[in-house]
Parts: C-alpha cells; sequence; structure tokens
C-alpha cells in the first residue's frame, strides 16, 4: 500500500495535467458567471438608474472575488478528489464521476444563479438562502421554482447552452 501511495505521488508531480484541468475548468465557470452577471444587469436594468460605468467595473471585480470564494466552496470535493495522489485517479471511472460531478453541482449553481436574475424584480435582493425563509408558510415552492423556469425558457436555454 506504500508503494502505491509513493507512485500515486510521484505521477502527481510528473503530470500536471489534473491541475490545469482544475484550473481551466474553473476560469470557463468564473467567465460564465461574469456572463450572468452582466445579464443579470441588463436584464434588470431599469432597476439601477444610478449606475455608472465606474459602479458597473467595480461590481464585476468584487463579483470575481465573490465567484472564486463560492466556487472553492463549491467545488471543495471535486479539487480534493481531482488533484489528492492516490493510486485510483487514473481509473477512468473514477475521473468520469468526478467530471460529471463538477457539471452537476456547477451547472445547479449555474441555473439558480440565473434564476435570480428573474426573481430579483419581485424580491429586490440576491437570492440567499433567506429564501427558504421568506418561503417558509409556501407549501409549493419548487412548483414555483419551476414555473418560473418554464416561464423564462429562454433562460434554461441560455445555462444549456452554457453546459
Amino acid at each position: 500500500m506504500l508503494n502505491q501511495l509513493k507512485k500515486g505521488f510521484a505521477l502527481h508531480f510528473q503530470q500536471p495535467a489534473y491541475l490545469w484541468v482544475v484550473v481551466k475548468n474553473f476560469l470557463w465557470v468564473m467567465l460564465f458567471y461574469s456572463l450572468f452577471r452582466i445579464g443579470f444587469y441588463a436584464y434588470n436594468t431599469p432597476l439601477f438608474p444610478d449606475m455608472t460605468w465606474g459602479k458597473f467595473f467595480t461590481i464585476l471585480g468584487g463579483g470575481l472575488r465573490f465567484d472564486l470564494t463560492a466556487l472553492i466552496y463549491i467545488n471543495l470535493a471535486y479539487i480534493i478528489f481531482t488533484l489528492l495522489p492516490h493510486p485510483w485517479r487514473h481509473r477512468k471511472g473514477y475521473t468520469q464521476f468526478w467530471k460529471w460531478w463538477f457539471f452537476l453541482t456547477n451547472g445547479l449553481m449555474m441555473l439558480l444563479n440565473a434564476y435570480d436574475i428573474i426573481f430579483y424584480p419581485f424580491s429586490l435582493r440576491r437570492t440567499t438562502a433567506s429564501i427558504f425563509k421568506e418561503f417558509e408558510n409556501e407549501t409549493n415552492l419548487f412548483g414555483i421554482f419551476i414555473e418560473g423556469l418554464l416561464d423564462h425558457w429562454w433562460l434554461v436555454l441560455i445555462v444549456g447552452l452554457f453546459f
């Protein structure tokens, strides 16, 4: 077992491709989040009458920092199990599982981020975990979510195109 771990560490440092894949995936997702932030503003422009280009670029820069932190939290398992040197890392089933894990978790988060674009005019704040408190007496929260997605099918199409 110790020899397998040594071999795994040796392969890890000989092949930096795993690190490059993680970095590349993160850069793509951060680009998509930035595009959704621009789309958020474009869709909700009338709600921000005092916006200037300087303020907008400041928001975009702060958004990048927020997105990076959020992506690390969302993808912590993916990062650890993809970059951790061990003998199973080179098995096709293992890499496929983490590939799909990355796409599904980030796809869901992207969909929720996109939903925020259409939800903001109703609440005048970004969606957070407080939405569950806000709708605690609502018995059909999932139905409302699905109805919002069906009414704004074009948004689901955009998220699908990104992935």
